[in-house]
């Protein structure tokens, strides 16, 4: 019998059963340890580890079954597809090889591989199957074989010698593993190999749905800057190319304490292969061992288009290989693995950089050494190589660049543009480039289809599918037809030119044909081969602004700058210019709404070259002058064509060559007002001479243009009293709110602790002042540890209890930044602020150690100490046997079990909810009084801007209708469950309500151009609270929430009624009336609507009461009928839930009912004495034990269908699953009565009366 040496639980039986097996079979003197951790920054967890006389064996248990596949680099589990573990095995392997020749004495010197990875599969009644592509060398074993194999390996292998023993007493020393089990909601099933410092499990959902959590340890993410910002926006960017297929969907991050780890979890698609198999199955086939050339170049243009996309992104990969690249179905190209991917040139996990990885012999050389230097040029370099892998059929590390490129362009030659990636970085393309340039060059419709003479001529037909019905217009470069396409019999415009046109053109029309917004005229086809050559493109119905005598309100003139401007912002991102921005190409709505688009892509311009056509009246002087252009020519395109539509003139004029300004006159700005003058001022920037006096990008020209209204006057008439002189103020107080916000440019400050005078000021006296330090100070507690997130106020707390001791008396024995130990008469008080980091030379375990041993040296002390969760626990299991007494304590209060009389007290402050229960006096709320006090706000009284003042409005805003909507919003992220708000959370979401992350300078400099700062985007509070701009935790959340979002025909009334003919311009659009009416900034003056018609969840008051226990029974009765209808029994009344059955498609339906009265609503309600919480979710129990568990999202879709709204989309199908699941356990249940309900509606009972079945009418 083997000695097993166990240092930990087991997880799971067959962890146990494998071990005990081994410990029975297995001679006497080998060793067995179970339950190790591998030493080192990731503290690996290693199931089983054998040592035998000349191997050593690093298992991994496996109790999958019973059936089983395995192959390359998936098994598939009763049809279901779970990583090769193999490959995490061989990578611990590896480590403990490593170790053992750092730390076992002799090991060094032993020759051979000694440390070998193995599989032992433990399921009793396991079909196992080896699949076409097993790699037949890996050891994987059959519990019932595994001795065996073992022991034929370690005969073979010349013996340890004295090593053994080394080895033996440092597998000894390693710590207990603690094997993770669940990670949040997810039960986690095996972990993955990947590379660095990040983890990965395959684990499934609550649903059972196979899941990949993506872990990053929280102290090492931390060290990089914000985890929650860098997940979030790896998130979002993920998501965007999942929502394109080019990779795997993620879901919402969060942060698990026990494991001190920060979990992205993401759902791998099905339907996908990696394109290293394709290679290996030969699929596609490849006749005479030749990829056919249209799949080939179909594939590898789609590869660089997904690059494109993910760069387009702000990512960039940096780990590419064969594996981690996917071809789902039709050959559609996605990525995987963005395990060291880079964002935005932020500095992120690059220091998690591994020694070995998959991708190593596919990097650019400019990386080869560290992956920091990496860009995404680098990524087209190993992309490349790994195509040129595929498509030769022969690994590519093997041959040199030289090798390749000859062997590419021999087998390939059109892929002959590929050769250049594997240059170096500075002449390297890009994805988008080579994706263009692969692209191959399609014959124009026209000359496929063309079968009679071309005839320019009104009746006549091109390229035999467009019929001329007249012309549009006619310049010196080419005349306009209006045509109808015979093909799909739609109305087109066809352009044709008056000059022969080169081949770049093509490229060129490929480009704009790419172009697709609302904003934007399509292309859809040229012809440049045969002359005449044309272009034919969308035909827009409208107006163009060259069309003079049209009276256009400013209003409409301010939509269409809008639309231009986005339209131009959409296509400068790609990189692309329009080339001739004129009036005749900006077409408007007939109805005067203002409803444009930006026509006439089909010659887009690169950025830097010269445009092939342009009109000289509105073309920029660089543009005449033969130089390049640039974005900002459009934008002088733009404005001489706004203001050509204003003034019915050019606003430039060419002279001897040169382009002259020609000036407004009185006349001009007298006829269209202050507003139009205003706008008009606003145009003259973007037509400036000198390209660097224009606005930089078409964005920021859209917010000048917005911000274009007169100015305020300095101050309201004075009537009565004294007149006050009004001045640029600067308050402070805008400054300090402003470094609050987590994103903030201006930088952080008051946002940790209490470390300025501004924390202080607003400090929020909460239940640990009132409840908790009064006891502290009496004495009645020895230890308190306080756990929770950053930006809790743990820290906040232990300095406001110093103060109250320095107050009383207190002498300091000691102070630095990581505590303080004071002694107050007889009673020694430490705190620690931070038990979760070292302090000098002492460790974390050491400071909480200290603090401990003062209390109980000196008989009559508290100990204070901040700490989260996993590292509290693990402190008192490590040193449980010097504190025991505490240790037992602990456990049970973190395990929510009473402790009477303890003289120690967890505060647990991640259960704190910071929304207020009934509206009143939460500490959200009254965080936000602190900063919105009017005495912080005094010198406001004296500014000059304070009439046209986003900061100062949404401060106005918060200090009355908007601080319940505020504290709404908070409640709303609580009861939601996704993440529980921090102080600093919500000081960083107010800071932004207030500022939007601007400054009094800001508003100032604004004003001084004349421009309105309350016009800017996203000013004003009703904007900044849903903004997806914003880096805020809990501002991205309430983006989720937005009122414009929400459908709610009785706001498009409301702005067609008031906000259309309303002079504010600030609520001049739906989407804006829409958030203003849930700020209650926008009124109905007819009374037919009002905020909770743009509410996300209606029906929050109806739970929040239902979770107070306000009406147990009147609860019970809407779940249950709301339940009814959501199951089918959509007319249901009565009390109870009832239930339809039946055939699906049957005239009749039969209602099983179950009393109201075998269900009972009990509140999930965690109260605690030290910390604000009120209950978030309740659960409805049938007497028989079933039960579901309703949150805010559950029941705002129960509540709806008791009113008669049933919702159906696929954000609600798992809510209706769990309800459909806990329905279908009370189906089976008899019942005493049923109804039936015919094709009529006509209701009849059947109930059992004794012996017999009665049938009544209802």
């Amino acid at each position: 019998m083997a000695d097993l040496r166990v240092k930990d639980e087991w997880v799971g039986p067959g962890e146990k059963k494998t071990a005990e097996h081994l410990r029975d079979t297995l001679p006497d003197d080998w060793v067995i340890f179970a339950g190790r951790k591998l030493a080192g920054e990731n503290r690996d967890d290693v199931d089983l580890i054998v040592v035998g006389h000349g191997k050593i064996f690093v298992l991994d248990e496996k109790s999958w079954g019973p059936r089983l596949v395995v192959d390359d680099s998936y098994w598939y589990v009763n049809g279901r597809a779970r990583q090769n573990p193999i490959g995490r095995v061989g990578q611990l392997s590896r480590k403990l090889a490593t170790k053992l020749k750092d730390h076992a004495k002799g090991y060094k010197q032993v020759p051979g591989k000694r440390v070998v990875p193995g599989i032992v599969l433990s399921h009793d009644n396991l079909q196992i199957l080896s699949g076409l592509n097993h790699d037949v060398s890996e050891h994987v074993w059959q519990l019932s074989a595994a001795e065996a194999e073992m022991l034929k390996m370690d005969k073979a292998e010349t013996p340890l010698g004295h090593a053994r023993k080394a080895v033996i007493a440092y597998l000894d020393d390693l710590p207990a593993g603690g094997k993770i089990q669940m990670l949040g909601d997810y039960r986690v099933d095996s972990r993955m190999a990947v590379p660095g410092k990040e983890q990965a499990y395959e684990a499934v959902d609550s649903s059972d749905r196979p899941v990949v959590l993506k872990c990053y340890p929280v102290a090492a993410l931390e060290e990089l800057g914000d985890p929650a910002e860098f997940l979030r926006r790896e998130t979002k960017a993920l998501n965007k190319l999942a929502e394109s297929g080019r990779a795997w969907q993620a879901l919402p991050f969060f942060r698990d304490e026990a494991y001190g780890l920060f979990v992205v979890p993401v759902v791998r698609p099905p339907n996908a292969r990696s394109l290293a198999k394709s290679l290996k199955d030969l699929d596609p086939e490849r006749p005479g061992g030749r990829l056919p050339d249209d799949i080939a170049r179909n594939l590898v243009v789609d590869a660089y288009t997904a690059l494109a996309e993910v760069h387009a992104e702000g990512l960039v990969h940096r780990a590419l290989d064969p594996g981690r690249i996917w071809l789902g179905r039709a050959l559609r190209v996605m990525f995987s693995d963005f395990h060291l991917a880079r964002i935005d040139n932020a500095q992120t996990i690059v220091a998690w950089e591994p020694d070995e990885d998959s991708s190593n012999d596919y990097r650019a050389p400019e990386c080869a050494v560290s992956l920091a230097t990496a860009t995404p040029r680098s990524d087209v370099f190993s992309l490349s190589m790994c195509l040129i892998e595929w498509l030769l059929g022969e690994p590519a590390p093997e041959l040199t660049i030289e090798q390749m490129q000859a062997k590419l362009l021999d087998s390939c030659p059109w892929a002959a543009p590929m050769a250049a990636a594997l240059g170096d970085a500075g002449s390297r393309p890009s994805a988008e480039e080579l994706a263009l340039c692969l692209t191959p060059k399609p014959k124009s419709l026209t000359e496929a289809h063309s079968t009679a003479t071309n005839e320019f001529t009104p009746g006549g037909v091109v390229g035999g599918r467009y019929r001329i019905e007249e012309k549009l217009g006619e310049g010196g470069f080419a005349v306009t037809w209006k045509v109808f396409d015979t093909w799909p019999g739609h109305h087109k415009v066809l352009k044709q030119f008056k000059v022969a046109m080169p081949e770049t053109l093509r490229e060129e029309y490929q480009a704009a044909n790419q172009l697709n917004h609302d904003c934007c005229g399509r292309v859809y086809d040229i012809q440049i081969d045969k002359t005449p050559p044309y272009l034919v493109q969308e035909y827009v119905e409208g107006q163009s602004l060259d069309v003079v005598g049209i009276d256009r309100s400013l209003k409409e003139l301010r939509q269409i700058a809008e639309h231009v401007l986005t339209a131009l912002t959409y296509i400068h991102g790609k990189d692309l210019l329009h080339g001739d921005v004129t009036p005749a190409n900006i077409v408007a709505a007939n109805d005067g709404s203002g409803i444009a688009k930006l026509i006439d892509f089909g010659l887009a311009t690169p950025h830097g070259e010269r445009p092939q056509g342009w009109t000289p009246k509105f073309a920029a002087p660089e543009v005449l002058d033969g130089k390049p252009a640039k974005p900002s020519s459009d934008l002088f395109g733009f404005a001489a064509s706004l203001a050509f539509a204003m003034l019915g003139r050019p606003i430039t004029r060419v002279t001897d060559g040169r382009v002259q300004i020609v000036p407004l006159t009185p006349d001009d700005c007298q006829v269209w007002g202050d507003e139009g003058e205003a706008f008009l001022q606003a145009l003259l920037k973007g037509v400036e001479l000198n390209p660097t006096d224009r606005p930089a990008t078409a964005a920021e020209f859209l917010n000048l243009v917005r911000a274009a209204r007169p100015v305020p006057p300095l101050a309201p008439p004075v009537t009565s009293g004294p007149s006050i002189e009004l001045t640029e103020v600067h308050n402070e107080a805008v400054t300090s709110i402003r470094r609050l916000y987590r994103g903030s440019v201006a930088g952080n400050g008051g946002n940790r602790g209490l470390d300025d005078q501004f924390a202080m000021d607003t400090y929020v006296p909460t239940a640990l002042d009132t409840q908790l330090l009064p006891r502290v100070l009496a004495g009645e507690l020895d230890v308190v540890l306080l756990s929770g997130n950053p930006g809790d106020g743990k820290t906040a707390v232990l300095v406001k209890l110093g103060e109250q001791l320095r107050t009383a008396g207190a002498t300091i024995e000691d102070e630095d930044e990581a505590g303080w130990r004071m002694r107050l008469g007889d009673r020694l008080f430490t705190a620690v602020y931070d038990a979760s980091e070292s302090h000098g030379d002492l460790s974390s375990d050491q400071l909480v150690s200290a603090a401990l041993d003062a209390v109980i040296e000196s008989g009559q002390g508290t100990a204070l100490i901040a700490v989260n969760d996993g590292r509290l626990l693990q402190f008192f299991d490590d040193h449980g046997g010097e504190y025991e007494a505490w240790g037992f304590d602990v456990k049970d209060q973190v395990n929510g079990k009473e402790t009477p009389g303890s003289r120690l007290a967890v505060v647990d402050l991640k259960r704190r909810s910071l929304a207020s229960e009934d509206g009143h006096d939460g500490p959200a709320l009254n965080a936000l009084a602190s900063m919105v006090n009017h005495a912080r706000w005094d010198d406001c009284s004296g500014c000059v801007a304070q009439y046209d003042c986003p900061i100062l409005a949404n401060r106005d805003t918060l200090s009355d209708q908007g601080a319940p909507v505020f504290d709404e919003l908070v409640r709303i992220s609580h009861l939601r469950r996704r993440r529980r708000a921090t102080f600093r959370d919500v000081r960083s979401a107010i800071a932004w309500l207030i500022t939007g992350d601007r400054s009094c300078d800001d508003i100032h400099q604004w004003r001084s151009s004349n421009l309105s700062a309350m016009q800017l985007e996203r000013a004003l509070i009703s904007e900044l609270a849903f903004s997806t701009e914003s880096s805020d935790y809990l501002v991205a959340e309430w983006s989720e929430l937005d009122p414009a979002q929400v459908a709610a025909p009785a706001v498009d009334r409301l702005f067609r009624t008031q906000g259309a003919a309303s002079q504010d311009p600030v609520y001049n659009g739906v989407d804006s009336v829409a958030r203003g009416l849930y700020f209650e900034l926008v009124s109905d003056e007819a009374e037919q609507t009002d905020r909770t018609s743009v509410m996300s969840y209606r029906y929050l008051d109806e739970f929040t009461s239902m979770l107070r226990n306000d009406d147990p029974e009147h609860t019970r009765a809407r779940l249950l009928l709301g339940m009814s209808r959501l199951v089918g029994a959509f007319g249901y009344t009565d009390d109870g839930l009832a239930m339809s059955s039946g055939m699906p498609h049957a005239a009749w339906a039969i209602l099983h009912t179950v009393p109201a009265a075998e269900f009972t609503v009990s509140i999930d309600d965690a109260r605690s004495p030290y910390v604000e919480t009120i209950a978030d979710q309740l659960t409805l129990t049938h007497v028989s034990n079933p039960s579901i568990t309703l949150s805010l999202d559950t029941a705002e879709i129960i509540l709806r269908a008791a009113d008669g709204e049933l919702v159906n989309d696929l954000a609600t199908d798992a809510i209706l699953e769990e309800i459909e699941a806990f329905v279908s356990q009370l189906a089976r249940r008899p019942s005493m009565e049923a109804r039936i309900v015919d094709s009529s509606g006509s209701v009849a009972v059947a109930r059992i009366d004794g012996t017999q079945i009665v049938l009544e009418d209802a």
